[in-house]
């Protein structure tokens, strides 16, 4: 997770022409460069998924392999409340990093350098807690050998669950979750040169939309999508989604009228949307999907399931970092070349939203079927 904070933190920074660093192309502007190098980066991780994710739910990685732990382990009355817990570790690690990120570059001009350094020494401490935990891990291999899924198995969950209108309602909500909720990559950006906040304040908005995503994934998770019916049917389930997403959709409605200069909003008020953006994107974008991957997919495909929506959602990411990194060193008005970007973003909530409401409104009615 440092990593991932390190660029959204530095990117207006590098993409400068005071960054300090060299670009050599004859043919290909800095944008041009940066746009490639995040749609590259982001389709290595969706061909790693793509190639890895049966696999998975074999040897176990990554997010696909905390949900089917939950799914091997606990008991279907607390997944809810389990993926909350990994939801929220994965944002307090987000808001410490934006934070720490931020605090380095306001120390000196060529801050993003720090910042790198920083995130690459802290790489360390997962890998010391791997090297450590590793002698276990043949053991539980051992003993759970009789749970272990194979490839084939876990391709023809994925094939059968394709088969089901609410499979491609979930993966087309869950895509379009993710393009927005990693628009934490832009924020301190956008918020630089639409608001005029400096480097290191425009990092701490970045900090303020994770800490949103945390404050939500807290407080939210088991209450506003608890498994059991006997807590909330799916019809309350589908309309809470519903409102959380139409949050999103109003809070981008006020930033492209802002863009376009129907109304005036001051950094602040600016700051504060982006943490309930936040607040209302992390709960549609971590639980229902995981949910239906752990409840539809069995021992067997549970991470399959999940792999093949991130899979979607890093394909989408891709083309949509590519596109905005081309706004990044615009020459002229700024809000006017972001506009389309919030414009795309505004649409593809209202989507999400309609898409979401109709995934769990089928899957109730499959399961009291």
């Amino acid at each position: 997770m440092a990593a991932k904070c390190a660029l959204p933190s530095t990117l207006s920074s590098i993409a400068s022409d005071a960054s300090g660093l060299a670009h050599h192309g004859s043919t290909l502007s800095r944008q041009d460069v940066i746009s490639r190098l995040l749609a590259f980066s982001t389709v290595s991780i969706a061909v790693g998924k793509l190639a890895l994710g049966p696999v998975i739910d074999s040897i176990g990685a990554c997010w696909a392999a905390c949900v089917k732990t939950i799914r091997d382990e606990i008991e279907e009355s607390r997944w809810s409340k389990e993926i909350g817990r990994l939801a929220m570790a994965a944002r307090l690690v987000a808001v410490s990093d934006n934070s720490r990120a931020s605090s380095g570059l306001g120390i000196v001009d060529s801050g993003w350098r720090l910042v790198f350094l920083v995130s690459s020494m802290i790489q360390l401490i997962p890998l010391t807690m791997l090297h450590f935990a590793k002698n276990d891990q043949p053991k539980k291999l051992k003993c759970n050998s009789q749970r272990q899924s194979t490839i084939k198995k876990s391709l023809g969950i994925l094939s059968r669950e394709a088969g089901f209108p609410e499979f491609w309602f979930h993966l087309l909500s869950r895509a379009l979750i993710m393009v927005l909720i990693s628009f934490l990559l832009f924020i301190p950006t956008y918020m630089s040169q639409c608001y005029s906040l400096s480097k290191a304040s425009s990092a701490r908005v970045g900090s303020l939309f994770a800490l949103g995503c945390l404050t939500s994934v807290m407080t939210l998770s088991e209450r506003s999508y608890p498994v059991s019916l006997s807590t909330f049917g799916y019809k309350q389930k589908a309309f809470a989604m519903l409102s959380l997403m139409g949050i999103s959709s109003v809070c981008l409605f006020f930033q492209y009228a802002y863009l376009l200069g129907i109304i005036s909003l001051s950094p602040v008020v600016g700051s504060i949307s982006m943490f309930i953006w936040g607040f209302a994107l992390s709960i549609p974008f971590y639980v229902p999907s995981s949910i239906f991957a752990l409840k539809r997919g069995s021992n067997e495909g549970s991470a399959t399931i999940a792999d093949a929506f991130d899979v979607c959602g890093f394909g989408m990411l891709a083309i949509f970092n590519s596109y905005v990194a081309r706004v990044l060193n615009v020459v002229g008005d700024k809000k006017a070349a972001w506009s389309p970007i919030f414009l795309c973003m505004l649409i593809g909530s209202a989507i999400s939203s309609a898409t979401m409401f109709l995934a769990v409104l089928l899957e109730g009615r499959n399961v009291t079927s």
